[in-house]
């Protein structure tokens, strides 16, 4: 709510900061696995940087809705990292990791790791610095 009333007031510094808000409440509620508010965020960010007069790409945008943190955990899966692995890279619990598996498999469609990594390969999500 706080971020609608930033937005309603309309300055551009007040449409500065919860765009900022709004971008670090995405992130902090994906390391939570509280993905059920990302659709209202994404627009929210979408319709903040419109407002702010910054291009809604210059944030990432992947394939099939998938947020920056899963596309990170699809990378290491491609290069054949366990989930053990994976938290330890990321520094995220092997729970989380878990989530954002089950999420990615769900978002891409894909039965297994397996089909994921071809996934990954095939919308050049993996490069030669992933590992």
């Amino acid at each position: 709510h706080y971020i609608e009333c930033l937005t309603a007031r309309g300055t551009p510094a007040d449409v500065a900061e919860a765009l900022a808000l709004a971008q670090k409440t995405l992130t902090d509620t994906a390391e939570i696995g509280m993905w059920f508010l990302h659709g209202k965020l994404e627009e929210m960010i979408e319709k903040l940087t419109t407002i702010a007069g910054e291009s809604p790409t210059s944030h990432p945008v992947f394939p099939d809705g998938l947020t920056n943190q899963e596309v990170e955990v699809l990378r290491h899966i491609a290069v054949g990292l366990t989930n053990r692995d994976i938290g330890e890279k990321l520094f995220i619990s092997i729970k989380t990791v878990n989530t954002h598996v089950r999420n990615i498999l769900e978002k891409i469609n894909a039965a297994n790791r397996t089909e994921a990594s071809v996934y990954a390969m095939k919308n050049r999500l993996v490069d030669d610095q992933t590992t």
